[in-house]
């Protein structure tokens, strides 16, 4: 019996409605079976999965990930505790009989995922209450009448439980990921230490190092930068046109600000972690910076 099934379907112009009676003669095990609901929808998410997973491996090398009845959850602390790592997944087929947690060999599963560079592919993730140590990764294309078929052995590692309180952010912006991505690069080169300040009508990236300084202030268009929600409660209590701003190592916001999906999500509150928000249409991600001191020094 399968215990956890998840199902991703990466056919582009798969018609609702169509079967793909070839699809289920290319392989014949039990995970197979539900191969034809899952091309009822049409969607491209292997390609998603495959930039996440590769964006995963730069950041952590072996994590827990939990799946329960509404999906898949990754949370992941640094070993320094600045920076946290939140994921939810949740595909169009997804079947999970009980909670279960497992640990997972990210490095590894890109290597089984890398190949994932083109359309016309579905990804397949099952687990066996026969077979706990093994997580089955499967790989179909229907056009080329292919599946691969692959074991990923788990890991058995310390479960530390992570909880992330609500907040109401100050202020949330949205940005060009490409952009953002840019600006934490050109700023990163001067110093480790990024300075990331809000006002109510512009968004100023700053940095100083030894060899000089470098100043970015963007303000809202509408195509790039732009605010999508402002608290005024917050805002009335910090005099109005409040500025927000917190000083964050490059190193992190480097690594945070790869460019999962076209637009990034930026929520500031003053004295608290900034948060950078990637909504895919296959999962959210949410990456966690808490601030430093601006004499406080890293372990590159």
């Amino acid at each position: 019996m399968t215990w956890i099934r998840i199902a991703f379907s990466a056919c582009a112009q798969v018609r609702q409605g169509t079967w793909h009676s070839s699809l289920v003669s290319i392989c014949h095990s039990s995970t197979c079976f539900t191969l034809t609901n899952t091309l009822s929808f049409a969607c491209d998410v292997c390609s998603q999965w495959r930039l996440l997973v590769d964006f995963l491996k730069d950041l952590i090398t072996e994590c827990p990930i939990s799946f329960n009845q509404d999906g898949m959850k990754l949370i992941s602390l640094d070993p320094i505790k600045v920076a946290l790592l939140h994921l939810q997944a949740k595909s169009e087929f997804y079947y999970c009989k009980s909670e279960i947690t497992i640990g997972m060999n990210i490095t590894a599963l890109y290597k089984m995922l890398r190949n994932l560079t083109t359309g016309g592919y579905m990804l397949e993730f099952s687990m066996s209450s026969k077979e706990m140590d093994v997580l089955s990764i499967q790989l179909i294309n229907s056009d080329k009448r292919t599946c691969t078929s692959n074991k990923l052995k788990l890991l058995k590692l310390p479960q530390e439980t992570l909880i992330i309180p609500s907040t109401n952010f100050q202020r949330v912006l949205s940005i060009p990921s490409a952009d953002l991505q840019r600006h934490v690069r050109e700023l990163a080169a001067l110093s480790n230490k990024i300075k990331i300040k809000s006002t109510a009508d512009q968004l100023i990236l700053s940095a100083e190092g030894t060899m000089g300084s470098s100043e970015i202030v963007i303000r809202p268009t509408a195509s790039g930068m732009h605010w999508i929600s402002i608290d005024n409660n917050q805002e009335s209590e910090g005099g109005g046109d409040a500025v927000v701003e917190g000083v964050y190592f490059s190193k992190f916001l480097e690594r945070f600000s790869r460019p999962l999906d076209p637009i990034c999500e930026i929520f500031v509150k003053q004295n608290y972690p900034l948060v950078l928000r990637y909504v895919l249409s296959t999962a959210t991600v949410r990456l966690v910076i808490a601030p430093v001191q601006e004499d406080e020094g890293i372990d590159n």
